[in-house]
């Protein structure tokens, strides 16, 4: 190991040292520890007062491409066994931030039989590798794996000596003593490695415990220093992450109303903007992280100050921590909860923070409070919030704050091909390159536009694996990384992920603390038990991590390497009916119940929820029933159209009928009912009628798109009549405005089943349209003027529709045209327009 690869194993073992110097508050005989032992087998050594060995451990790093297997874990286990018979009270541990393959599980398996007695398993592996191993010594050691990175080490640490110091007045003050504690145990720990003698490379219980009960006066220190900024930003520019380049575009239906208005997609950090919030969504996996990632290390490039988080780890109330935690994020650098509130009050700084409409509600209300405060702060950060839900988004801001809502820019073939030659770092053939996307493409079909679902398909297919739809998909990808691993049950073991998913998922959340992650897996453990499986928490826990299916992320935050992975599992423990479904189901249950639909179709009482609850979901789950028509059907639709239908809007007449061998429906006809054998003229000519194929839901589906068809025709053009002077254009366009944003809301409510009111509006995005006028005199058409123009959801008292464009403030202003683009349409057909591709966002494909 060399170069950066010894530096970055240099600091994982000085802040594992750090946790070790922190375990003599923990232990009641501890005296001191020695960095860097007098052998070459042992990092850090733990003695007690008198000169004992108690606890030895050896850390070292492993990239996750790589696992321990048994022939590196023996070489260490006979180095520790030359020197453990001189230390018979010692237990020795050896510790790494990479994962075991399957013989390094075995190795680790046979330690603990061996610290039960059971040294049979640990002399079998031995004789495999022709050395001795005394069980009884070996019985002392273990071997633990996964352990988090420099960083994340260093933050924990923080969070440890916050709860032991005694002289605090309170959290903030017991943050920043707890961060310069550890960057000063750190310094200890760094300084003294180095030295030759082994009595220097010691840190006595005593020096901690002065260090802990330091009682001089707390005063605040300068927390966002510019020498501190100018750290983060050099952090930033040294772990910018590699890979093809995503952009975003206005999201939101409202941006389609210009018939020939240009949009250009850009970077995420050349969007936002000082007074507009950036609302960034999209479902799972279409690249929103990245994008955030790659925003930031542009920004610092040009020595901007980009800082990201994740709302799963805020705590209420705690919003600057939530902020530091960024700050430390890309690299350690210090920072404390009154650097992450100076940091929201600093004007260059922009805070981005994702999974904002995954966290629970209550966490979201609390957010919601703290940053009501903060956008009203005269002078603060610039603020950008991501999450898969843009209705929640918008709900975490108070009312008339100005947005600019965007999503990332679906990928093109030429895109996915970019994608491929950056994963493949430019080996493959251009021609094989095409054939993998086009597998990819064939079998995920519209969700090959996911940059996430494409990069697991195209893995899957180069290692021959096949899949027909991105559930299929995610399973085969679990098998193949088990696999790889040694796992000979990955069915049982990814269901007992599920249920822990499940269970999490009813809360509103992906994802937990350690503590709580064991607890999901000892009640998945004992129901799959339950149901006559030999599988253990262990093996639970293990098969997540070894597999990289699970990671541990800073502030201890266990999850799925990707948020759709928890909802895979999730819709696999529902397919087995090991977990029932809630009650109630919720816009964020979307992903995982599009999942349980491809993994197990739908029955009878999953098509009554989803009509009820996620009734955007009815297109994709009805295309998964394959039923023979009987009389229950008639029933069953109505209970189902009536669940689609608005509630201000009587619910059709729907019958059933046969036609030779054929079961037919019309709707709105002269009859009702379940009716056996009749004619056309019998039902009613002149209504709709199409064959009962598939099942009740399927034709609930038909009928109900057929209403939203009818309502939502923009396809009639209207000639609109040509302004004639400048004020003429200036009138037509706010009138053009109001009439839209009126229109659009009327529809909504004449179409939205109960309940979806707020996800259609969410969908169409702000309605209402600001425009700046090109001042130029010399335009002979009026329809020929330049227009820039922008969403908004409503214009304040001294904003006006229409403005004069200036030099210069074209950077917040969405896309540029002709007035014709507006004046040459309806309000009304524009509205219709907006709407129905809303509805086709929302059932994710071009189904109106």
């Amino acid at each position: 190991m060399g170069g950066v690869d010894a530096s970055a194993g240099f600091a994982y073992q000085h802040a594992q040292a750090v946790h070790r110097v922190l375990d003599l508050a923990d232990l009641d005989d501890a005296g001191y520890v020695r960095v860097e032992a007098t052998n070459d087998v042992v990092d850090v050594e733990i003695y007690t007062g008198d000169d004992t060995l108690v606890r030895a451990a050896q850390f070292k790093i492993r990239g996750q491409q790589y696992t321990w297997g048994e022939a590196a874990l023996v070489d260490e286990l006979v180095r520790w066994s030359a020197l453990a018979a001189k230390y018979p009270d010692a237990r020795y541990e050896f510790v790494t931030d990479g994962r075991l393959g399957p013989t390094g599980r075995e190795v680790q398996a046979a330690l603990e039989m061996a610290r039960n007695g059971d040294g049979a398993d640990l002399g079998a592996i031995a004789r495999h590798r022709n050395v001795t191993l005394d069980a009884a010594v070996c019985g002392r050691a273990s071997i633990v794996a996964d352990t988090p990175g420099f960083d994340q080490l260093l933050v924990a640490a923080v969070d440890r000596v916050a709860g032991l110091l005694p002289h605090v007045t309170g959290e903030l003050e017991a943050e920043e003593r707890g961060t310069q504690l550890v960057l000063e145990l750190l310094r200890q720990v760094v300084g003294r490695s180095g030295a030759a003698d082994p009595d220097v490379r010691v840190i006595t219980r005593t020096e901690l415990d002065a260090l802990l009960s330091d009682s001089r006066e707390y005063v605040g220190t300068e927390s966002w220093s510019p020498d501190l900024r100018n750290e983060f930003v050099e952090v930033v520019r040294r772990n910018a992450p590699r890979g093809v380049a995503l952009r975003c575009e206005v999201a939101g239906a409202g941006a389609q109303v210009g018939t020939s208005a240009e949009e250009e997609s850009r970077p995420l950090d050349e969007l936002i903007g000082a007074t507009q919030i950036l609302l960034l969504s999209g479902p799972t996996g279409t690249g929103k992280s990245t994008v955030i990632k790659q925003a930031q290390a542009a920004a610092a490039e040009r020595g901007e100050i980009v800082i990201v988080v994740d709302a799963e780890a805020y705590v209420p109330k705690r919003l600057g921590s939530l902020i530091a935690r960024g700050i430390n994020t890309p690299g350690f650098v210090g920072a404390y909860s009154a650097t992450g509130l100076k940091a929201l009050s600093d004007s260059a700084v922009t805070v981005i923070i994702d999974g904002v409409s995954e966290i629970p509600s209550e966490e979201r209300a609390a957010l919601k409070a703290e940053l009501k405060q903060f956008i009203a702060s005269d002078v603060r950060a610039k603020l950008v919030l991501a999450g898969r839900d843009s209705t929640i988004l918008q709900g975490m801001l108070p009312r008339h704050t100005p947005v600019y809502p965007v999503g990332v820019e679906q990928l093109n073939r030429e895109r996915r091909l970019e994608i491929l030659a950056d994963l493949s770092q430019g080996e493959l053939d251009d021609r094989y390159a095409r054939e993998l996307a086009a597998q990819a493409e064939h079998a995920l079909q519209g969700a090959a536009d996911n940059p996430q679902l494409f990069v697991v398909g195209i893995w899957l297919i180069a290692k021959g694996w096949e899949f027909t739809d991105p559930a299929s998909m995610y399973r085969q990808y679990i098998h193949a990384r088990a696999q790889e691993g040694g796992y000979t049950n990955p069915t049982v073991l990814e269901v007992g992920l599920g249920i822990a998913f499940a269970a999490l998922a009813d809360t509103g959340r992906r994802y937990c603390d350690s503590f709580a992650w064991t607890t999901q897996l000892n009640e998945a453990a004992s129901a799959l038990q339950a149901s006559g499986h030999d599988v253990t928490t262990t093996d639970l826990r293990e098969f997540g991590f070894e597999t990289g299916l699970i990671i541990r992320s800073s502030g201890d935050v266990v999850r799925a390497v990707h948020d759709s992975f928890a909802d895979y599992f999730a819709a696999a423990a529902h397919a087995r009916a090991v977990s029932p479904l809630p009650e109630q189901l919720h816009p964020t249950d979307t992903a995982r119940i599009r999942f349980l639909v491809e993994l197990a179709g739908v029955t009878d009482r999953l098509s009554a929820q989803i009509a009820s609850d996620l009734p955007f979901l009815v297109p994709a789950a009805a295309e998964r029933e394959d039923l023979r028509p009987d009389e229950s059907w008639c029933a069953t639709t109505e209970v189902l159209v009536a669940s689609l239908w608005p509630t201000a809007v009587e619910p059709p007449r729907i019958a059933f009928w046969q036609a030779s061998d054929r079961h037919m429906v019309t709707v709105d006809g002269d009859v009702a009912g379940w009716l056996g054998e009749r004619t056309l003229t019998e039902v009613g000519a002149g209504a709709l009628t199409f064959e009962a194929t598939g099942g009740p839901l399927n034709v609930a589906t038909k009928i109900w798109r057929n209403r939203l068809r009818a309502q939502l025709d923009y396809r009639r053009r209207v000639t609109a009549p040509a302004p004639s002077t400048h004020e003429q254009t200036v009138t037509m366009l706010v009138a053009f405005s109001d009439a839209l944003s009126i229109a659009t809301r009327e529809l909504v409510q004449q179409i939205t089943p109960p309940g979806q009111h707020d996800s259609v509006l969410g969908a169409v995005g702000p309605c209402r349209i600001q425009f700046a006028l090109d001042p130029d005199n010399d335009v002979a058409d009026q329809r020929e003027r330049g227009v820039r123009y922008r969403y908004v959801d409503n214009l304040g008292p001294d904003e006006a529709a229409v403005l004069e464009m200036v030099a210069g403030s074209d950077e917040s202003w969405t896309g540029w045209g002709r007035v014709d683009a507006f004046l040459s349409q309806e309000p009304s057909h524009a509205a219709a327009r907006i709407v129905s591709q809303a509805v086709n966002e929302l059932v994710d494909r071009q189904w109106l």
